[in-house]
C-alpha cells in the first residue's frame, strides 16, 4: 500500500527520482491503517498531450530528457518544485513561487517560440541556492517528405525534400549487428567531404523550381564497415536543431546493408548470417533491433528499413522451445513500449508477446529472473514467481484478501492453509465487500499509481487494470484503424466461439464468463450509440485478454493448451499476430491482472 518507497536499513528513501510524492502506510491492526504522504523535495517534470478523443495523456519525464515542441502543439509541460525559482528558455524567463503554485503549466507552443540557436534548454534556477538545472532539452521538428535512397558511384545517397533551407544535418548511424555507431554533423554545400570514424560524407541543400529545397546526403562506401546500418536524422533550420519528420510526426530514417567491400547486400543474405551469432550475441542484437522497430517511421523510411522486421522474427524464432533460457530478455521485448516522444496513439506494429505468447507459459519460478520494470506485465510475472515461493501463505502480504474470499475454505486460507473450492462469483463479491472507496480513489487519482504487493487481485488492482484499458483504448482511437478493426473482429469471433468457459473445462469455471466485473455500469438504453459501442468493444477486448491469459498459464501445466487456443484464433482467418499486438498493448494491465488470477486459480484447483 505504500508508494514510491525504498527502504535501506533504517533509512526510507523515494523509490525513483521522477515521482513527486511518497506514501507510507502503517498497519495499526487487522482492520485499520494509517497513511502518511509527503511531497518529495526536488524538481519534477510531466507532459500533458491532448488526445483526439478529447482526453489527456500525462507522462512523467526525467530531468534532462529530450522533448519535442512545436508552435502548433497543444502539449503542456508541467513543472513542480519544492522551492521558488526562475524558469527560462533563451531570452524568456518567469519567476515562480512554487510554495503558492505547486505546479506551473507551460504551453509547448510558448517554449517552441522562445527557442534560439544559442539556447534550446528549459532551465530552472533556484531562488534559494542560485543553482541552475537543465530540465528539458527542447527540439523543434522540421518537416521532410519524398525520401528516397539509392547506391550510385560507390556512394549511399539519401534524398528528401523540405519546405525550408537546411543549413546542416546531424546523422545518427548505428549497426544493429555489431553495435558500432557514430554521430556525423554535416554542413550544407561546403563542396568538400567531411571525415569521420566510419569514412567520409557530404551534404547539399538546393532550391527546387516548385518551391522548397532538395537535400542530398552522400556516404562514401569505400572503407565503410560492413553491417546492417540504420540512419536517423536531425536538421538545423534557421539556426534551430530538431528531428526530421513528416507532418504526422513520423520519423525520417534510412537503412542500408553492406559487406566488407561496401557492396549492398540483400536482406536474405543478412538473415543467413544471423545463425552464426552466439546465443548471447543474438539476444543483444535482438534488443537493438527491437529499439529500431519501436519508432514510427514515415512510409518511405519504413520501406528503407523494413528488413529489420525479418531480422526481428528470425532472431525471436531462435528461442522457440527454449524460452526459459532467455526469459529476462524475451519478457523485456514482450513489454517493449513506444518511445516517450512518440505520438500518444502510436502502437508497436508487432510485439514479442503477440508472436510468441509462449513467453507467458513458463513455470512460475522462471519469472523470478524478470527485470524490475514499471510495465504491469513485468510486475505481475514477478508476482507469479513470488506466489510460487510463498504459497499458500500469500494472503494478505502478497495477494489481497479479496482473492482469498473466492475460496470455500476462507477461514483456513486466512490462517495460512491451502486454498480450495474457488468460486468466481464469491471472488467478485469479495471485491465488492473489500473495496476501500476513499483509499482506492486516492491511489487511482495519481495517474502514476501502480499496484504492488498486497494490492494484487484486490479492488484497486482490478480498477487499475480497467482504467488502464479504457485510457489506452481511448488513445488508440487517433489512429490504428485497420489493426483495431482486425482486433475487434477477432474479439467478436472468440466471444461467439467461447461465450463462457466450456463445460468440459474445470467444473469450478465451466459455464462462467471469463470476465471479472464486480461493478456494473448500468444499462445502455439511454446512452449515445458511440458509447454503447465503446462499452461493447472494451468488454470484448477483456473477454479475449482473459481467455488468452488463462490458456497461457494453463500452458505451463499442459503444453497443448495454448496451442489449441491459438488454433481457434487462427481459424478466424483474421491476422492474429497484428491483432494480438494491438490488444496486448491496449490491454496490457488487464492481461497482467488475469495472468495472476488464473495462475492462482489453476494452482489452487490443480487445473491441468
Amino acid at each position: 500500500m505504500s508508494e514510491n518507497v525504498r527502504i535501506q536499513g533504517n533509512v526510507v528513501k523515494p523509490h525513483d527520482t521522477i515521482s513527486k510524492t511518497l506514501r507510507l502506510v502503517f498497519k495499526l491492526d487487522e482492520r485499520r491503517y494509517q497513511a502518511l504522504s509527503w511531497n518529495v523535495p526536488g524538481i519534477f517534470i510531466e507532459v500533458e498531450s491532448p488526445l483526439e478523443s478529447g482526453g489527456i495523456n500525462r507522462q512523467k519525464r526525467a530531468i534532462g530528457s529530450v522533448e519535442s515542441v512545436s508552435v502548433m502543439s497543444g502539449k503542456q509541460v508541467l513543472v513542480s518544485a519544492s522551492e521558488p525559482g526562475v524558469l527560462s528558455v533563451g531570452d524568456w524567463a518567469l519567476n515562480v513561487d512554487f510554495s503558492k503554485h505547486p505546479t506551473k503549466r507551460l504551453p509547448a507552443s510558448l517554449l517552441a517560440s522562445r527557442l534560439t540557436p544559442q539556447a534550446s534548454t528549459l532551465m530552472f534556477t533556484s531562488g534559494v541556492t542560485g543553482l541552475s538545472h537543465e530540465l528539458l532539452r527542447l527540439v523543434r521538428p522540421h518537416y521532410a517528405a519524398r525520401m528516397a535512397t539509392k547506391v550510385v558511384d560507390g556512394q549511399f545517397m539519401v534524398q528528401f525534400s523540405t519546405p525550408d533551407d537546411v543549413q546542416g544535418v546531424l546523422v545518427r548511424v548505428s549497426d544493429v549487428i555489431s553495435g558500432k555507431d557514430a554521430e556525423i554533423t554535416l554542413e550544407a554545400n561546403t563542396g568538400v567531404w567531411a571525415g569521420h570514424r566510419l569514412g567520409r560524407s557530404r551534404m547539399t541543400c538546393l532550391p527546387v523550381r516548385d518551391g522548397g529545397y532538395s537535400v542530398s546526403l552522400y556516404f562514401d562506401l569505400e572503407g565503410w564497415p560492413s553491417g546492417a546500418w540504420v540512419f536517423g536524422f536531425d536538421a538545423c533550420v534557421g539556426g534551430i536543431w530538431g528531428h526530421l519528420a513528416n507532418q504526422r510526426q513520423d520519423a525520417l530514417a534510412a537503412g542500408f546493408i553492406c559487406d566488407e567491400e561496401g557492396r549492398q547486400v540483400r536482406s536474405e543474405a543478412l538473415l543467413e548470417c544471423l545463425s552464426a551469432l552466439s546465443d548471447k550475441d543474438s539476444l543483444t542484437v535482438l534488443s537493438r533491433v527491437q529499439a529500431v522497430m519501436s519508432t514510427c517511421y514515415m512510409q518511405e523510411s519504413w520501406e528503407s528499413v523494413q528488413w529489420i522486421a525479418g531480422m526481428w522474427r528470425a532472431l525471436l524464432a531462435r528461442w522457440n522451445g527454449r524460452i526459459h533460457e532467455a526469459v529476462t530478455t524475451l519478457v523485456d521485448l514482450a513489454c517493449a513500449r513506444a518511445p516517450e516522444d512518440a505520438s500518444s496513439s502510436w502502437l508497436l506494429q508487432v510485439t514479442a508477446g503477440a508472436v510468441m505468447p509462449e513467453i507467458y507459459t513458463l513455470p512460475a519460478v522462471a519469472y523470478g529472473k524478470v527485470n524490475q520494470s514499471t510495465h504491469p506485465v513485468c510486475q505481475v510475472l514477478r508476482a507469479i514467481a513470488d506466489l510460487k515461493g510463498q504459497y499458500p501463505r500469500v494472503f494478505p502480504d502478497l495477494i489481497h484478501v479479496a482473492a482469498a474470499s473466492g475460496f470455500s475454505n476462507f477461514t483456513e486460507v486466512a490462517a495460512g492453509g491451502e486454498p480450495r473450492g474457488f468460486r468466481l462469483d464469491s471472488y467478485i463479491e469479495g471485491l465488492r465487500q473489500t473495496e476501500d472507496r476513499v483509499g482506492d480513489s486516492f491511489k487511482l487519482a495519481d495517474e502514476n499509481f501502480q499496484p504492488s504487493n498486497g494490492d494484487w487481485l484486490g479492488p484497486v488492482h482490478h480498477r487499475f487494470a480497467t482504467r488502464s484499458l479504457e485510457l489506452a483504448y481511448e488513445r488508440s482511437l487517433a489512429g490504428n484503424e485497420i489493426r483495431r478493426g482486425q482486433a475487434m473482429g477477432l474479439c467478436r469471433f472468440l466471444k461467439q466461439k467461447f461465450p463462457s468457459f466450456p463445460h468440459d473445462y474445470h467444473p469450478r469455471l465451466a459455464g462462467h464468463a471469463p470476465v471479472v466485473a464486480p461493478w456494473a455500469t448500468g444499462g445502455d438504453e439511454n446512452l449515445p450509440e458511440e458509447l454503447v459501442q465503446r462499452r461493447q468493444n472494451l468488454d470484448q477486448i477483456t473477454h479475449l485478454i482473459s481467455l488468452l491469459a488463462f490458456h497461457c498459464r494453463l500452458g505451463a501445466r499442459n503444453e497443448m493448451a495454448l496451442r489449441r487456443f491459438m488454433d481457434v484464433l487462427r481459424s478466424s482467418n483474421i491476422p492474429v499476430d497484428a491483432s494480438l499486438a494491438y490488444l496486448l498493448q491496449v490491454g496490457g494491465a488487464a492481461f497482467a491482472y488475469y495472468l495472476l488470477l488464473w495462475e492462482l486459480v489453476q494452482k489452487a484447483e490443480s487445473i491441468r
